[in-house]
C-alpha cells in the first residue's frame, strides 16, 4: 500500500473519530442558557470544541431525547456572515428513513423576498452559535424551520444541510454544508 493511501485512510479515521466525538458531545450549552435565559439571548456555545474538518466552517448537529439543535462553528480566522433565515436561507432536514410527508410552510406565506444584513448571521473566528432548533413530537411530526416533517420513523437517522452557495469550502457540485448525523430516540 503506497504511504499516499495509508495517509489518506489515517486521515479519513481520523475525520471519523471526530465526527463521532462531535456526535457524543455534550449538549451545547449557550452565554445567555448560562445566565438563565433563553438561548436566542446569546446563541454563542460555551466551551465550543475544536473544529473537526478542514472547512471554514462546520454545521454540528447535536440531540438530546427528542430535541435537536444545530451549531454553526466558525474554523476560519475571520469572522463570516452566513444567510439562515427561515424564509430566505433556511436549513432542511435529510432523514433516512425518509419521512412520509414534507411540508414547506412558505409555499402559503407572503413574505418580502428582499435579503436584508439582519438576516445574515455572523459567526466570529473560532466561534459556535445555535442556529437552529426542534423537537420531535409524538406521531413522528417534526417542524425544523419553515418545513414540517411528518411521519418521521422512529429512531431515524438527521442531518442538517445548509445551501451556501459562494462560500469557500461550499461541495461545488451541490453548493451545501452537510451535518454530521445523529439518530432520533
Amino acid at each position: 500500500m503506497s504511504s499516499c493511501l495509508r495517509r489518506e485512510n489515517t486521515n479519513a479515521a481520523t475525520r471519523s473519530y471526530a465526527l463521532a466525538s462531535l456526535m457524543l458531545a455534550a449538549w451545547p450549552v449557550t452565554e445567555a442558557e448560562k445566565k438563565g435565559e433563553a438561548y436566542v439571548y446569546d446563541a454563542r456555545v460555551v466551551g465550543s470544541s475544536a473544529c473537526t474538518t478542514k472547512q471554514p466552517i462546520e454545521l454540528r448537529l447535536y440531540v438530546k431525547g427528542s430535541e435537536l439543535r444545530l451549531g454553526l462553528k466558525n474554523c476560519g480566522g475571520k469572522p463570516v456572515k452566513v444567510l439562515h433565515d427561515a424564509n430566505l436561507g433556511p436549513s432542511s432536514l435529510e432523514l433516512t428513513p425518509a419521512a412520509k410527508s414534507t411540508f414547506d410552510d412558505r409555499s402559503m406565506a407572503k413574505f418580502d423576498p428582499t435579503v436584508k444584513p439582519e438576516y445574515f448571521t455572523t459567526v466570529g473566528a473560532g466561534e459556535e452559535r445555535i442556529v437552529g432548533d426542534a423537537k420531535a413530537q409524538p406521531g413522528g411530526e417534526l417542524k425544523w424551520g419553515p418545513f414540517q416533517y411528518s411521519g418521521v420513523a422512529p429512531k431515524a437517522k438527521v442531518k442538517v444541510v445548509l445551501a451556501a452557495k459562494g462560500l469557500a469550502g461550499v461541495d461545488a457540485v451541490t453548493g451545501r454544508f452537510v451535518s454530521n448525523e445523529v439518530t432520533l430516540p
